[in-house]
């Protein structure tokens, strides 16, 4: 949406961050371009080099690089 600057995307969302190596999976995903915020209220998982963290929900504040994963969440860390 141009006006509200929101952007949804749905089923099978990839989002490719090729400059770090880092892959984002999720089935809804929504970027509020006014704010630099992404929301994935549902299952997301985050993979980048020997990382791997699934949760049931994210949020990614751009602006401050911070990140929440909610829900149960599982963290496997690469020893490499």
């Amino acid at each position: 949406n141009t006006q509200t600057k929101h952007l949804i995307l749905s089923s099978n969302v990839v989002v490719d961050r090729v400059a770090r190596n880092q892959q984002l999976y999720t089935d809804l995903l929504h970027y509020y371009e006014d704010k630099r915020i992404i929301d994935s209220p549902v299952a997301t998982k985050m993979v980048a080099e020997n990382t791997r963290i699934n949760g049931s929900s994210l949020h990614y504040d751009i602006v401050t690089g911070q990140y929440l994963i909610g829900g149960r969440v599982y963290c496997v860390l690469g020893t490499d």
